[in-house]
């Protein structure tokens, strides 16, 4: 059975609009992580070894794009999905074959590119190659701007 999209949309926007889950301030979503980049990181810390593992077997390198970046930590000192994907990326590289992650940070809010763009994480893998890029996708510019 299919949901139709707009009930689906409304189940989503549920989460964040609903007054059992309280209206989310902008300025308060890297506080700390809510709901919904908690099951990201879940699903991240379940999914990523074993897909890189079984992947790994048909190129060493692996390209991991994480759409919706952010800052890279919360302000409470939680990690994010970027600097979560650059821990795996590091245990890939240490493995018997090797498996480079290329990760691919995108974040649209010229803000929180910048602090994600100051993680030292994020910049060189332990054996000093590069393993993150940060994207910032302006909303208004049909452009990339990419460090």
């Amino acid at each position: 059975m299919t949901i139709p999209s707009a009930l689906a949309f409304r189940r989503a926007s549920a989460m964040l609009f609903d007054q059992s889950w309280g209206a989310m301030n902008k300025s308060e979503f890297f506080n700390s992580a809510q709901t919904w980049s908690k099951r990201k990181h879940r699903l991240l810390g379940k999914y990523l070894v074993p897909f890189s593992a079984k992947v790994g077997r048909l190129s060493s390198d692996i390209f991991c794009i994480d759409g919706f970046a952010g800052q890279g930590r919360y302000a409470d000192g939680t990690e994010g999905s970027p600097l979560l994907m650059a821990h795996v990326a590091d245990e890939c590289q240490s493995w018997a074959n090797p498996i480079r992650l290329l990760l691919i940070n995108v974040e649209a809010n010229r803000t929180n590119y910048k602090k994600l763009c100051s993680h030292r994480a994020l910049g060189h893998a332990r054996r000093g190659k590069q393993r993150a890029r940060a994207v910032w996708r302006s909303r208004t510019e049909n452009t990339l701007d990419d460090r």
